[in-house]
């Protein structure tokens, strides 16, 4: 989720200069297990909702534990 935050963060700042920029790529390193896959990020606006359910799930998982949803 924090990479996704980065992502969106890096492409608002560069505001009417967003049309000119086709390409944002970000790097992590010791990222942990696969056994949580993730998805391509987008860029796209109407991708915002899943990232929001995304953020409340990990907010429930952080206060009743993992095997809540």
């Amino acid at each position: 989720m924090l990479l996704a935050r980065a992502a969106y963060a890096v492409y608002e700042s560069l505001g009417v200069q967003r049309d000119r920029v086709r390409t944002i790529v970000l790097r992590a390193d010791a990222l942990q297990s696969a056994a949580n896959a993730t998805r391509q990020l987008t860029l796209d606006n109407a991708d915002d909702k899943p990232l929001a359910i995304e953020a409340v799930a990990d907010r429930a998982r952080a206060r009743f534990g993992h095997g809540v949803l």
